[in-house]
């Protein structure tokens, strides 16, 4: 009667146990479910965008450097001295 006693209380410590590590790596999934949903909103997102012309236009001039016909690109590069003042 002892060792049934001691074989179930041994099994359900055991179960107890597995139900522990599979309810933390479901909290795990869900944690990462969330993560991606969250990604894949900020990417439908910008598919929205990136059916905008006015979008479109300003990428193209941003990450290309494109401009429209007759128009002039001026770079201007950043100094490190400090202005000159007038006299």
């Amino acid at each position: 009667m002892v060792l049934v006693a001691l074989y179930f209380s041994a099994l359900f410590v055991s179960q107890h146990w597995r139900l522990v590590q599979v309810r933390r790596g479901l909290a795990g999934i869900e944690q990462e479910i969330s993560l991606v949903s969250g990604h894949n909103n900020l990417l439908t997102q910008e598919i929205e965008r990136l059916h905008s012309p006015v979008y479109l236009e300003k990428l193209a001039r941003q990450e290309l450097g494109m401009v429209r016909p007759g128009e002039i690109l001026f770079f201007f590069r950043e100094t490190d001295r400090e202005p000159v003042q007038g006299r």
